[in-house]
C-alpha cells in the first residue's frame, strides 16, 4: 500500500505538461529498486509500468484503427489476445480494452452491421447462461462474457445471427 502511495506521490509532483511520461515512470522505477528488496513486486510493479506507457503513448497518438476485412480474422485476433492474457493472468479481462496494448495493438473495427465499428456489448451476469445465442441483438459487433461465475466466462462472439451471417458470406 505504501508502494501505491508513493507512485501516486511522485505522479503528483511531475509536470505532466513538460515532462515525458517515459521520464516519469523511469523515477518510479529508481524509487522501486531504492525503497522494495521484493525483487518480485519489483517485477510486477514494473511491467504494470510498462503497460500504463503504453496505454498512454496509444491514448496521446491517437486512436488505433485496425480495419479487418475478414471477419473471422478479427474474431481470432481477438481471441487469441485472450487467451494470452489467460495464461499471464490466470482470469480474464473484465473489458476487451484490457488487451490494449499488451496483446493485442487494438479491438479490430468490422463490419457486420452496414458500417466499420468495434463496439462491444458486454454480459456480466448470468442471464444468458441456458443460451448465449439469446443475448445476439445485433446492436454492437461483440458480445464478450465478463462474469466469472458464467459459465461462458470470456467467451467472445458476433452479435448477429447464423442465417445473418450465412446470407452475408455467400
Amino acid at each position: 500500500m505504501k508502494l501505491f502511495f508513493l507512485i501516486i506521490q511522485l505522479l503528483a509532483c511531475q509536470d505532466i505538461s513538460t515532462s515525458p511520461f517515459k521520464t516519469v515512470f523511469d523515477s518510479i522505477n529508481e524509487k522501486l529498486i531504492i525503497i522494495s528488496s521484493d525483487s518480485k513486486k519489483i517485477q510486477e510493479t514494473k511491467e504494470i509500468l510498462q503497460d500504463c506507457n503504453l496505454k498512454i503513448e496509444t491514448i496521446i497518438n491517437g486512436n488505433c484503427t485496425d480495419y479487418e476485412e475478414d471477419i473471422q480474422k478479427a474474431l481470432i485476433k481477438l481471441r487469441k489476445a485472450l487467451i494470452e492474457y489467460y495464461f499471464k493472468f490466470n482470469l480474464y479481462p473484465l473489458y476487451l480494452d484490457e488487451l490494449v496494448p499488451r496483446f493485442i495493438s487494438c479491438i479490430p473495427e468490422i463490419n457486420i452491421h452496414g458500417e466499420k465499428s468495434k463496439r462491444v456489448k458486454y454480459i456480466s451476469n448470468l442471464s444468458y447462461d441456458k443460451n448465449y445465442n439469446s443475448a445476439i441483438d445485433e446492436t454492437t459487433e461483440y458480445i464478450y462474457f465478463s462474469n466469472p461465475r458464467s459459465k461462458y466466462w470470456g467467451l467472445l462472439i458476433l452479435n448477429r445471427r447464423e442465417d445473418e451471417y450465412k446470407k452475408n458470406d455467400k
